[in-house]
């Protein structure tokens, strides 16, 4: 029984240290694209924060690609189109 447990604490640790990483990682896309929207365009409002702070990986890198090319802060969260 005390060999179970061992085997759960472990599996339990490496559970949490993979959440913790891509918790981390997320993190991590969501501050580099806020430093990006506010130098490309200025003051963002706290709507815009939260979402990014909120957002999905898929959002994150898709919003993180359309900032190149967008022409305002609409057009980086415009709706997905399906193709």
């Amino acid at each position: 029984m005390a060999e179970g447990i061992q085997i759960g604490r472990v599996q339990g640790k490496t559970e949490g240290h993979a959440e913790g990483k891509a918790e981390g990682k997320a993190e991590g896309k969501a501050e580099i694209l806020l430093r990006q929207l506010r130098r490309r365009f200025g003051n963002l409002p706290e709507t815009t924060l939260q979402r990014v702070l909120k957002a999905s990986d898929d959002d994150l890198n898709l919003w993180a690609d359309r900032i190149l090319d967008a022409a305002s802060l609409e057009a980086v969260f415009a709706p997905r189109r399906n193709n």
